[in-house]
């Protein structure tokens, strides 16, 4: 996507204009990115100032149709069947089974809402925070900072070990680096292990600059996950209570 969005900025600069040009550096991004299998692109036309120029997108490759169209059809029925339910209920919970599978449903319809607030939020968000790296290889960098911190401090003192021994783990959830903290210990850093305690401010150095916007698409994600462990069981409970209900309602 960065190298996509590097053509664009030249397509709109003018710098590249030709729709043959245009294509075939696009499928060649694909190709060298080895996406060609998964993702494919689609090609228009929009206006910057004045002129008329190419647009190029990309978007997975979905052969039962796009996924937001099957989102849109998914809080359709989902909305429209919790109406119905109450409708059915005559507006009253009704014996046990009805009642929990009328609350069950209410709440798999409040998650769902939420869901619907995080699809048009959170992806804005998360596109703020884009870089040239994206989310995955940064989430590596920093695990490959935590592993090479933790061979570093190996058979080092105490000291130096409780200073860098919470940052092992923690990076890729997103901790917080100190570095003014670790600094103000370089005083109290016995001389043979000061290149080894540098060392470690320099690894802590670059995963504070790629905390800077790991941590808010980090965090942003964990909402995404929190969500889901709502959604997913409360629409299982569901149905579930709805099969039962159904058959208590023929037996009895």
């Amino acid at each position: 996507r960065w190298a996509l969005k590097e053509l664009k900025r030249k397509i709109d600069k003018g710098i590249v204009s030709n729709i043959r040009d245009v294509r075939e550096r696009a499928r060649k991004i694909l190709q060298e990115t080895h996406v060609e299998a998964s993702m494919q692109l689609s090609f228009g036309t929009k206006m910057v100032g004045d002129r008329k120029v190419i647009e190029v997108d990309m978007f997975r490759k979905e052969p039962f149709g796009r996924l937001f169209r099957w989102l849109e059809v998914h809080i359709f029925f989902g909305l429209l069947g919790f109406c119905v339910a109450l409708i059915h209920a005559d507006f009253s919970l009704g014996g046990p089974i009805a009642a929990a599978t009328l609350i069950f449903f209410a709440l798999t319809t409040l998650t769902g809402l939420v869901g619907l607030y995080y699809y048009f939020v959170i992806p804005s968000r998360l596109a703020s925070h884009e870089t040239e790296i994206t989310y995955g290889e940064t989430r590596k960098q920093l695990e490959k900072i935590e592993d090479e911190i933790e061979n570093l401090i190996s058979g080092t003192s105490d000291g130096l070990q409780k200073a860098f021994k919470p940052y092992i783990g923690s990076l890729v959830a997103g901790a917080d680096v100190k570095l003014d903290e670790l600094k103000s210990m370089a005083t109290k850093v016995d001389a043979k292990e000061r290149p080894t305690f540098e060392r470690g401010l320099v690894m802590l150095g670059q995963a504070e600059r790629l905390e800077s916007y790991y941590r808010p698409q980090h965090a942003e994600r964990r909402h995404l996950e929190t969500w889901l462990w709502f959604h997913i069981p409360f629409s299982v409970a569901t149905l579930i209570l709805m099969v039962i209900h159904m058959f208590s309602v023929w037996y009895y």
